[in-house]
């Protein structure tokens, strides 16, 4: 992580001046924060289980406002109360919702798994949550913005 951020640094160093460099500095800066496991909350209103659960975990901030992303989590009944490490899958693909469904079929072979919405859905095709993020127009249109 510190050779990657190095090689940023050297690249807005030869650049970037003045004000430019201070903000992309700054943006640079924040990626280490992002090593951070994010806060989850268990999501409301959905049929959750103990091994099943809709969840927000918190996104960046989008135009100075608090971001949320919804996402089914789940790990197999068997692997319960042990403290052995599990394979796991992760599903982020190009928008639409998060799938309970998928999420309990990995379950079912072993595996903990999440299904994540990128774009504000839950596991509703179109209906935001309070707490969604940027969201594309065509492939992500709005991707140039700047995450403030």
């Amino acid at each position: 992580m510190k050779y990657v951020i190095g090689v940023v640094l050297y690249f807005s160093l030869s650049v970037l001046k003045g004000e430019d460099f201070t903000r992309e500095l700054k943006l640079v800066q924040e990626l280490g924060d992002l090593v951070k496991a994010p806060v989850m909350r268990e999501a409301e209103g959905f049929q959750s289980s103990e091994s099943l659960k809709a969840i927000y975990f918190d996104g960046l901030s989008y135009k100075g406002r608090e971001t949320r992303v919804f996402a089914w989590l789940g790990v197999p009944e068997a692997a319960k109360g042990k403290e052995n490490k599990l394979p796991g899958v992760v599903l982020v693909h190009g928008g639409g919702v998060a799938f309970k469904t998928w999420v309990e079929k990995w379950n079912e072979k072993g595996f903990a798994a999440i299904s994540i919405a990128v774009e504000g859905q839950t596991d509703k095709r179109n209906k935001k949550h309070a707490w969604a993020g940027p969201a594309r127009s065509g492939i992500y249109g709005d991707s140039k913005e700047v995450f403030e």
